[in-house]
């Protein structure tokens, strides 16, 4: 009893270990931003690597051909993600001359949050209802909760910028604003925003999905130094009436926050 007791311990001790290290990076990047405030911006100097965007059709873009740096905050301030989705990330982590990169999965149904963060060696699971969040490792049957702090969010411990970040930024601190259509196998309409705090080097770079109103992209750099770079690989939207069969469930097969609803509630328009 004394052996399965230590076992426990160990294992909760563990996984508080790594959600700590999964956000260790990025989570006190991303809470620096309310803390870098400065009076004077400088624009990025000349040559500065910018996003390769492609002008959209004005056809398409009609209502944001007019975004620009003074009204990109109330644009973004329009825009609602939608209450059920599932997206997929790449996320690269830079940091003296290595990097790591992660898969991250997300899965959204109302207030119930699950991701599930691959990595070379270890798949751990976050389960979240915006209060309380569980943590389990694949595979394993224990798991760990605990409560998600006031100024922390559930993409923050999954290591996620958001694009609602900027709404907290002075409007001083934009960059650059536009409409632009990224050029791919499907090209994806987006709004894009550049913002800088201080005269320290960092740029932030957020590319916002108009059709989905979710994040597509997202880089940071210091100077020419890579910090971070975050791109969506996959992206499904749940229609009015869709059933869905996300798991929801800790290791032990309970349900924390309730049998999940399986017919998802869509506003109608």
């Amino acid at each position: 009893m004394k052996k399965k007791t230590n076992q426990l311990r160990t294992a909760v001790l563990v996984c508080v270990i790594a959600v700590c290290a999964v956000a260790l990076l990025l989570v006190v990047y991303f809470h620096s931003i309310g803390n870098r405030t400065g009076e004077g911006i400088t624009l990025p100097a000349e040559g500065m690597e910018l996003p390769n965007t492609t002008p959209s059709d004005p056809v398409d873009t009609e209502i944001f051909l007019t975004i620009t740096r003074e009204n990109v905050l109330n644009v973004i301030r329009s825009l609602q993600r939608p209450s059920c989705y599932h997206q997929t990330f790449t996320a690269t982590i830079y940091w003296e001359g290595d990097e790591a990169q992660r898969t991250v999965d997300l899965y959204c149904q109302g207030d119930i949050v699950k991701g599930v963060i691959t990595e070379p060696n270890q798949t751990k699971h976050i389960l979240s209802n915006g209060t309380d969040v569980y943590v389990w490792y694949e595979g394993e049957t224990d798991y760990f909760l605990t409560q998600l702090p006031e100024t922390t969010t559930i993409d923050d411990i999954l290591g996620l910028p958001t694009y609602e970040t900027v709404l907290e930024l002075p409007e001083d601190s934009i960059l650059e604003a536009s409409y632009v259509q990224l050029d791919g196998e499907t090209p994806v309409s987006c709004i894009y925003i550049a913002c800088q705090l201080q005269e320290d080097g960092y740029v932030d770079q957020y590319w916002v999905d108009v059709k989905n109103q979710t994040l597509y992209r997202a880089n940071a750099k210091f100077g020419t130094e890579q910090i971070y770079e975050i791109q969506q690989t996959a992206v499904s939207v749940c229609a009015s009436g869709e059933e869905v069969t996300w798991d929801f469930r800790l290791p032990d097969g309970s349900e924390p926050f309730g049998k999940a609803t399986t017919e998802t509630e869509m506003p109608q328009p």
